[in-house]
C-alpha cells in the first residue's frame, strides 16, 4: 500500500517562506550533509535540486527559535 505525498518544497518556496534569497537557502542546504547535520538548514539533494520537508524545515524553526530565546535569557 502506497503511504500519501509528502509536501516537499524547493529552494525558492523555502526562500520564499522564510524571506531569504533562493541562493542563500542553497548555501545552507549545502552546509547540512557537509557537517553531519549541525549547520545549515535541513535538506537533501534529487539529483541537482535540493529538497526539503515543510514538515522537518517547521520542526528547525521552532528548535533556533528555542536556541535563541535561552541565549537572551
Amino acid at each position: 500500500m502506497l503511504t500519501p505525498k509528502k509536501k516537499y518544497l524547493n529552494s525558492y518556496q523555502v526562500a520564499e517562506w522564510l524571506g531569504y534569497a533562493p541562493r542563500t537557502i542553497t548555501e545552507w542546504a549545502e552546509q547540512w550533509p557537509a557537517s553531519g547535520g549541525q549547520e545549515g538548514i535541513p535538506a537533501f539533494k534529487i539529483g541537482r535540486s535540493w529538497r526539503f520537508d515543510s514538515d522537518v524545515i517547521q520542526q528547525w524553526l521552532t528548535q533556533k527559535q528555542a536556541l535563541d530565546l535561552k541565549a537572551i535569557a
